[in-house]
């Protein structure tokens, strides 16, 4: 009492610090996710199979107004989408541990027949998880290479069939966008099994993304 009455002038200063100290840790734990384009979720809790597990009440919600804003748009998958739903994405880490830095860097698949959005790591390989579709179904798939530069000429190559619905054959080449995005969409074959993509940037490790197609329970 006698340190308050003679200096009244540093407890209010030592109040008022104490106050704005508490504001900013709130603050920082309630700041929302950045909905930036090439943000990511936070990782949350997973089950032993994070990518392909059904979804929550709360993430269905989610996904139904994306997938319905995508079909205002005359669109099957976020890729032509004017606005990436970043924030209806779940991440899901790779079952391997995080990547080297090499290899950095997020999968964002769509997958309209199960309404999944998820972003994925890949392991050491760079091979992504295994991710469920339906067969003859059109994924979307955006890859943010962090460490590929805008223009860099990136080779998609379809190993184990299916198309590429906007070109034919069997492999494209499209430039990387700002922040190293490559954007593109896939159709998996009539055949059930696997349906690999190599991801090649030039000068840089490659990417495999991985699609199980089964067979429509109402096909």
């Amino acid at each position: 009492m006698k340190f308050i009455r003679k200096f009244p002038h540093r407890v209010i200063l030592l109040l008022a610090f104490i106050a704005l100290l508490i504001t900013f840790l709130l603050w920082n734990k309630n700041k929302p996710v950045d909905d930036g384009e090439f943000a990511t979720l936070p990782e949350g809790n997973h089950s032993s199979d994070p990518v392909n597990r059904p979804l929550t009440s709360s993430q269905r919600e989610g996904t139904i107004e994306a997938d319905r804003r995508l079909r205002d748009e005359g669109v099957a998958t976020d890729v032509a989408a004017s606005v990436f739903p970043i924030n209806e994405y779940r991440y899901a880490p790779s079952p391997s541990g995080k990547a080297h830095a090499v290899v950095s860097g997020l999968a964002y698949c769509h997958v309209p027949s199960s309404g999944l959005r998820v972003s994925m790591e890949a392991n050491q390989l760079g091979e992504f998880p295994p991710l469920d579709t339906h067969t003859k179904e059109t994924v979307g798939v955006r890859l943010a290479l962090d460490s590929v530069p805008a223009d860099t000429p990136v080779r998609l190559v379809i190993l184990d069939g299916g198309s590429f619905p906007s070109v034919e054959g069997f492999s494209r080449l499209i430039k990387a966008q700002k922040s190293g995005v490559v954007a593109f969409e896939y159709t998996t074959s009539a055949n059930t099994g696997t349906h690999r993509i190599l991801v090649q940037a030039a000068g840089y490790p490659s990417r495999i993304l991985d699609f199980t197609a089964h067979t429509p329970a109402n096909p």
